[in-house]
């Protein structure tokens, strides 16, 4: 036989129950009453059911929704689908530009090519025509005159090894090779007219070294480039050219011409400097300022 909890409503009407029967002897009424009170108390406690303690509810939270999941999915496929056809579509008008590029350049190398011969026949011709006449230089005078050139040519040829500079030094040793060849001949006066040449092509070289050239500029009309990375600002175009200042990433700056790669900029001081291109990008005309570009030449 269980016996009752004494917490539980039968155990408290148990003990109830008999201490009214103890007590029945002593005051039978009261007893009585008392004692039918705590029987029916106690077949109260023994009908019920005992409550058991409940379990702790916990929520768990419900799964997404994998509709939305799916669309959400979808939507960002979609969006890098769109993604990449604008991609395709720039690299294919960028193929296309780059195509166009490469052809002007086939153009105009045809073009230089067929003013180079032209200059070239022109040359011996003024060379023959000067074997026709009298010569008013000594042969002396001439090897002396040769010989400085080619001195003065082989020194640039050791420093000069920027392929802006490699042109020039071409063409100037082309001219005394031939200036020797006239030499041996006889030709003292064509031989004369060559080393001039070849003159006038070293004196071409030290201007760009000086970045004082007095040639044409490649921009009539400043353009408005911005610099992409921090860069060098050089006293002439070269890696060997002294820095002048540097320019940090950002700062807009106003080409005025360019040798090779390198571009002329001239600063608010009014002193020129060169940069190389690929530290720079053109800025679209909608970018620009009304109210001009902003130079930026920090010496």
């Amino acid at each position: 036989m269980n016996t009752p909890c004494t917490k539980s409503p039968r155990g408290i009407a148990g003990r109830i129950f008999f201490r009214a029967a103890d007590s029945a002897v002593i005051h039978p009424t009261a007893a009585t009453s008392a004692a039918w009170a705590a029987l029916l108390l106690l077949l109260g406690g023994c009908c019920s059911p005992a409550r058991e303690s409940s379990p702790e509810i916990t929520h768990t939270p419900a799964p997404p929704d994998s509709s939305q999941q799916q669309e959400a999915i979808e939507a960002r496929n979609r969006e890098l689908q769109e993604q990449l056809r604008q991609s395709r579509v720039r690299n294919k008008v960028q193929r296309k530009q780059l195509l166009e590029l490469r052809l002007q350049l086939a153009e105009k190398d045809s073009k230089n090519h067929q003013l180079q011969q032209s200059l070239e026949q022109a040359i011996q011709e003024v060379v023959r025509t000067k074997a026709r006449v009298r010569n008013h230089y000594s042969k002396a005078g001439t090897v002396t005159d040769l010989a400085e050139l080619k001195v003065e040519l082989e020194s640039a040829e050791e420093h000069d090894l920027e392929p802006m500079y490699q042109e020039r030094l071409l063409r100037a040793r082309h001219y005394l090779d031939m200036a020797d060849q006239a030499l041996a001949t006889g030709n003292y006066e064509g031989a004369r007219y060559l080393a001039n040449r070849a003159r006038l092509a070293l004196g071409q070289l030290k201007s760009l070294r000086s970045g004082d050239g007095s040639h044409h500029s490649a921009f009539p009309v400043p353009v408005v480039m911005e610099t992409r990375i921090m860069g060098n600002v050089r006293r002439s175009p070269g890696l060997k050219a002294e820095i002048l200042s540097t320019l940090p990433a950002g700062t807009r700056v106003s080409v005025t011409d360019r040798q090779g790669l390198w571009v002329k900029i001239r600063g608010l001081d009014g002193k020129p400097g060169w940069v190389h291109f690929s530290l720079l990008k053109v800025l679209p005309v909608e970018e620009i300022p009304p109210r001009g570009p902003q130079n930026h030449t920090d010496s």
